[in-house]
Order: structure tokens, then C-alpha cells, then sequence
């Protein structure tokens, strides 16, 4: 089974950028943050200040966020993802939209072929499909980075549907 990267699309120059992330869920990184620790309330983030925001479906950094078009789809292939509400407000244009941060289940599923920099980061990623046990979606346990990985069936789903702002790089997988 084939394997995606999916990130955020970075020749979409005017996309919305969240601001404040650390103060409102909290000091942590990403990778640790727990779904048990958090609660399902809605949070509120304000966007950086541009002159034709874009409101993309994927947001990739500080915190991966997804449009509700987009979780509803992840839903129907992989019910257990824990998603929190998130509100992306525009002060100056008196907009709101609808956001949900997504922490799908880490897998250890590095391959032995895996190679990582002298800083820990990866610098090749390599999946071992025997620990994949045919996952649709999920981040990898045990790295600094924060991938957000998709089977094949998945990324085809979301290209289907047109949607704004992700982009997909496929993993190598032995």
C-alpha cells in the first residue's frame, strides 16, 4: 500500500496563519500533545493581518488544522481521530471560520532504513509496512517532525474534491 506526506501548500502565498496557538492550547508541542488531555470546547485563534487572506483547508503550522469539509471526510475513514474545534477569527474583516485541529494516532513504524541528521531531525524517512497494519491516518511516534501520513485511498479522496491548499509527497515505504 502506498503512503502520503500531506502538507500545507506553500505557493499559496496570502493563506491564513493562526496566531497565539501556544498560549491558548498549550506550551507543548504537537507530537505531545495528548487527546486525553485535552477537552472538545472550541478555541479561538486570530490570524496574522494580510491583504487577501486565503482560507485553505489544510494548515499545517503552528498546528494542523482542517476545514470541516476535510474532517468530515477523514471521519469516514478513520472515525477515531481526535479532533478539537478551533475558530479563525479576522478582526479587521469581522469573519469567522470553522477549523479543527487534528491529532490522528502515532505509529511506531520507522523502517532500520530510516536516516536521521546529527540534530535528531529526519533527513530519510522510511516506513516498514509490516508495522503500518494498513493505518489511513496517522503521525509517526518517535520523530521531532510532524507528518501527518495518509494511505493512497485517502490522498485520492481529498484530490477528488478539489480542496484548497494541500499537497501530497509520496513516502517511501519497504
Amino acid at each position: 500500500m502506498d503512503y502520503f506526506i500531506m502538507s500545507q501548500d506553500k505557493t499559496l502565498l496570502d493563506a491564513v496563519q493562526p496566531t497565539g496557538t501556544a498560549n491558548q492550547i498549550q506550551r507543548t508541542p504537537f507530537k505531545r500533545l495528548d487527546p486525553k488531555q485535552l477537552d472538545d470546547q472550541p478555541v479561538q485563534f486570530y490570524i496574522k493581518e494580510s491583504f487577501n487572506p486565503i482560507y485553505i483547508d489544510f494548515i499545517e503550522h503552528p498546528l494542523p488544522l482542517v476545514t470541516d469539509t476535510v474532517k468530515t471526510l477523514l471521519e469516514k475513514y478513520q472515525p477515531n481521530i481526535f479532533f478539537k474545534p478551533v475558530l479563525l477569527t479576522d478582526l479587521k474583516r469581522m469573519r469567522q471560520e470553522l477549523y479543527w485541529l487534528i491529532i490522528p494516532p502515532s505509529i511506531s513504524c520507522l523502517a532500520d532504513e530510516s536516516v536521521y541528521n546529527v540534530n535528531g531531525t529526519l533527513k530519510k524517512m522510511v516506513l516498514d509496512s509490516g508495522k503500518l497494519k494498513r493505518a489511513k491516518i496517522f503521525t509517526i511516534k518517535g520523530i521531532m517532525e510532524n507528518y501527518i501520513i495518509v494511505r493512497l485511498d485517502v490522498a485520492e479522496s481529498l484530490i477528488r474534491r478539489n480542496f484548497i491548499g494541500i499537497k501530497f509527497t509520496k513516502a517511501i515505504c519497504v
